[in-house]
């Protein structure tokens, strides 16, 4: 049986890693006409990991997030 992010992750956190390695080039993600891939989701996250570790986030620490709202 091939792995799936459900029964390889642990956390919330865990599972792009795994459902790219599944579904790289399917679509994660489809709003407004765009689409992204796993992969491609991925990638983001991973940047915006990066940024916060640079800009000082530590693991445990709390991270807000304000987004305009697109409805």
């Amino acid at each position: 049986m091939k792995p799936t992010p459900w029964n390889i992750a642990t956390t919330l956190a865990d599972l792009p890693g795994p459902a790219a390695q599944c579904w790289g080039g399917r679509v994660a993600i489809s709003f407004k006409g765009r689409d992204e891939t796993f992969t491609e989701l991925v990638g983001k996250v991973d940047h915006l990991a990066r940024g916060l570790i640079e800009a000082g986030a530590r693991p445990s620490d709390r991270v807000g997030v304000w987004l305009k709202n697109l409805s």
